[in-house]
Protein backbone atom coordinates (compact mmCIF):
# COMPACT_ATOMS: atom_id res chain seq x y z
CA UNK A 1 0.00 0.00 0.00
CA UNK A 2 1.59 3.12 -1.52
CA UNK A 3 2.52 6.20 1.78
CA UNK A 4 -0.14 8.32 0.32
CA UNK A 5 -2.96 6.12 0.92
CA UNK A 6 -1.77 5.37 4.79
CA UNK A 7 -1.46 8.27 5.88
CA UNK A 8 -4.88 9.75 4.41
CA UNK A 9 -6.57 6.34 6.13
CA UNK A 10 -5.33 8.15 8.97
CA UNK A 11 -6.19 11.64 8.66
CA UNK A 12 -9.64 10.87 6.95
CA UNK A 13 -10.28 8.15 10.18
CA UNK A 14 -9.47 10.72 12.47
CA UNK A 15 -6.35 8.92 13.23
CA UNK A 16 -8.41 5.83 13.53
CA UNK A 17 -11.69 7.45 15.48
CA UNK A 18 -13.87 6.60 12.63
CA UNK A 19 -12.79 3.11 12.96
CA UNK A 20 -14.98 2.84 16.54
CA UNK A 21 -18.41 1.48 16.29
CA UNK A 22 -21.12 2.34 16.83
CA UNK A 23 -21.62 5.68 16.15
CA UNK A 24 -18.82 6.65 14.20
CA UNK A 25 -19.58 10.20 13.56
CA UNK A 26 -20.09 10.65 17.57
CA UNK A 27 -17.31 8.67 17.97
CA UNK A 28 -15.14 11.18 15.50
CA UNK A 29 -16.28 14.43 17.71
CA UNK A 30 -15.83 13.24 20.61
CA UNK A 31 -12.19 12.83 19.61
CA UNK A 32 -12.33 15.73 18.09
CA UNK A 33 -13.04 17.43 21.73
CA UNK A 34 -10.71 15.22 23.43
CA UNK A 35 -8.01 16.74 20.41
CA UNK A 36 -8.73 20.43 20.44
CA UNK A 37 -9.01 20.23 24.81
CA UNK A 38 -5.29 18.81 24.61
CA UNK A 39 -4.17 21.17 22.14
CA UNK A 40 -5.49 24.64 23.41
CA UNK A 41 -5.09 23.47 27.36
CA UNK A 42 -1.37 22.60 26.71
CA UNK A 43 0.39 24.62 24.03
CA UNK A 44 -0.05 27.86 22.56
CA UNK A 45 -3.14 26.90 20.75
CA UNK A 46 -5.12 28.89 22.81
CA UNK A 47 -4.80 32.27 20.74
CA UNK A 48 -8.02 32.48 18.28
CA UNK A 49 -5.50 32.64 15.39
CA UNK A 50 -3.93 29.96 15.80
CA UNK A 51 -6.97 28.15 16.72
CA UNK A 52 -8.67 29.67 13.00
CA UNK A 53 -5.40 28.34 11.26
CA UNK A 54 -5.61 25.00 12.77
CA UNK A 55 -9.02 24.43 11.29
CA UNK A 56 -8.34 25.83 8.20
CA UNK A 57 -5.02 23.39 7.47
CA UNK A 58 -7.17 20.39 8.99
CA UNK A 59 -10.14 21.19 6.94
CA UNK A 60 -7.79 21.72 3.99
CA UNK A 61 -5.74 18.25 4.69
CA UNK A 62 -8.95 16.51 5.97
CA UNK A 63 -10.55 17.50 2.36
CA UNK A 64 -7.72 16.03 0.19
CA UNK A 65 -7.22 12.45 2.33
CA UNK A 66 -11.15 12.57 2.05
CA UNK A 67 -10.86 13.04 -1.87
CA UNK A 68 -8.25 10.30 -2.07
CA UNK A 69 -9.69 7.91 0.13
CA UNK A 70 -13.19 8.05 -1.81
CA UNK A 71 -11.24 7.94 -5.46
CA UNK A 72 -9.70 4.69 -4.89
CA UNK A 73 -11.40 1.48 -6.22
CA UNK A 74 -12.46 -0.58 -2.44
CA UNK A 75 -10.37 -3.29 -3.45
CA UNK A 76 -7.29 -1.13 -3.51
CA UNK A 77 -7.99 -0.41 0.03
CA UNK A 78 -6.97 -2.82 2.84
CA UNK A 79 -9.69 -5.37 3.81
CA UNK A 80 -10.74 -3.57 7.18
CA UNK A 81 -11.46 -0.72 5.58
CA UNK A 82 -13.00 -1.65 2.71
CA UNK A 83 -15.18 -4.06 4.45
CA UNK A 84 -16.62 -1.12 6.50
CA UNK A 85 -17.19 1.50 3.28
CA UNK A 86 -20.63 -0.05 1.88
CA UNK A 87 -20.65 2.36 -0.60
CA UNK A 88 -22.06 2.17 -3.84
CA UNK A 89 -20.51 4.98 -5.64
CA UNK A 90 -17.58 7.38 -5.62
CA UNK A 91 -19.81 10.37 -4.24
CA UNK A 92 -21.39 8.94 -1.11
CA UNK A 93 -19.91 9.47 2.79
CA UNK A 94 -18.46 6.30 4.16
CA UNK A 95 -19.22 5.92 8.04
CA UNK A 96 -15.39 5.62 8.54
CA UNK A 97 -14.25 9.27 7.03
CA UNK A 98 -15.06 11.50 10.35
CA UNK A 99 -12.41 14.18 9.66
CA UNK A 100 -15.74 16.09 8.59
CA UNK A 101 -16.42 16.01 12.23
CA UNK A 102 -13.32 17.01 13.39
CA UNK A 103 -13.44 19.97 11.25
CA UNK A 104 -17.11 20.95 12.15
CA UNK A 105 -16.45 20.11 15.84
CA UNK A 106 -13.36 22.30 16.01
CA UNK A 107 -15.09 25.25 14.33
CA UNK A 108 -17.82 25.16 17.31
CA UNK A 109 -15.62 25.03 19.95
CA UNK A 110 -13.80 27.84 18.26
CA UNK A 111 -12.78 30.31 21.05
CA UNK A 112 -14.27 28.53 23.83
CA UNK A 113 -12.29 28.32 27.30
CA UNK A 114 -10.33 24.83 27.62
CA UNK A 115 -11.54 25.40 31.74
CA UNK A 116 -14.94 26.03 30.36
CA UNK A 117 -16.63 22.31 30.23
CA UNK A 118 -20.52 23.74 29.85
CA UNK A 119 -19.31 25.52 26.78
CA UNK A 120 -17.14 22.46 25.26
CA UNK A 121 -20.59 20.25 25.82
CA UNK A 122 -23.12 23.08 24.58
CA UNK A 123 -20.14 23.05 21.77
CA UNK A 124 -20.60 19.58 21.10
CA UNK A 125 -24.54 19.09 21.46
CA UNK A 126 -24.79 22.06 19.14
CA UNK A 127 -22.39 20.21 16.46
CA UNK A 128 -23.97 17.04 16.93
CA UNK A 129 -27.34 18.29 16.53
CA UNK A 130 -26.76 20.65 13.02
CA UNK A 131 -24.71 17.74 11.86
CA UNK A 132 -27.30 15.18 12.15
CA UNK A 133 -30.31 17.40 11.44
CA UNK A 134 -28.84 19.21 8.58
CA UNK A 135 -30.91 22.25 8.15
CA UNK A 136 -30.96 23.77 4.47
CA UNK A 137 -27.67 25.08 3.45
CA UNK A 138 -25.75 22.16 5.41
CA UNK A 139 -28.09 19.52 3.48
CA UNK A 140 -27.47 21.09 0.08
CA UNK A 141 -23.59 20.98 0.98
CA UNK A 142 -23.76 17.43 1.64
CA UNK A 143 -24.69 16.92 -1.92
CA UNK A 144 -21.38 18.72 -3.56
CA UNK A 145 -19.48 15.93 -4.94
CA UNK A 146 -17.13 13.68 -3.56
CA UNK A 147 -14.97 15.03 -0.40
CA UNK A 148 -16.48 18.53 -0.69
CA UNK A 149 -19.52 16.90 0.14
CA UNK A 150 -18.25 15.00 3.12
CA UNK A 151 -16.62 18.14 4.51
CA UNK A 152 -18.47 21.20 4.00
CA UNK A 153 -21.83 20.01 5.75
CA UNK A 154 -19.90 19.46 8.77
CA UNK A 155 -18.34 23.07 8.35
CA UNK A 156 -21.61 24.33 8.05
CA UNK A 157 -22.77 22.41 10.25
CA UNK A 158 -19.88 23.66 12.86
CA UNK A 159 -20.98 27.13 11.77
CA UNK A 160 -24.24 27.08 12.59
CA UNK A 161 -22.73 25.28 16.24
CA UNK A 162 -20.78 28.26 16.56
CA UNK A 163 -23.44 31.06 16.37
CA UNK A 164 -25.71 29.53 18.50
CA UNK A 165 -23.43 28.90 21.10
CA UNK A 166 -22.67 32.74 20.74
CA UNK A 167 -25.90 34.17 21.00
CA UNK A 168 -26.96 31.55 23.72
CA UNK A 169 -23.76 33.30 25.47
CA UNK A 170 -24.63 36.73 24.75
CA UNK A 171 -28.42 36.24 25.40
CA UNK A 172 -28.50 34.38 28.66
CA UNK A 173 -25.13 35.12 29.84
CA UNK A 174 -24.40 38.54 29.32
CA UNK A 175 -21.84 39.12 32.22
CA UNK A 176 -20.10 35.97 31.49
CA UNK A 177 -20.31 36.13 27.58
CA UNK A 178 -17.13 36.92 27.30
CA UNK A 179 -16.17 33.19 29.12
CA UNK A 180 -17.87 31.25 26.57
CA UNK A 181 -16.76 33.08 23.35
Amino acid sequence: MRLQLKVSILIATGFGSGLLRPASGTCGSLAALLCWWLLVSFTAAAHLGVQITLVVILTLLGTHASQILMREPPERLPDWLSARSGRKAPHTDPSYIVIDEWSGMWIALLGAPPDNYLAMAVAFFLFRLFDIWKPGPVRRAEQLPEAWGVMLDDVLAGFCALFVRIVFCVVLCPGEAIAWI
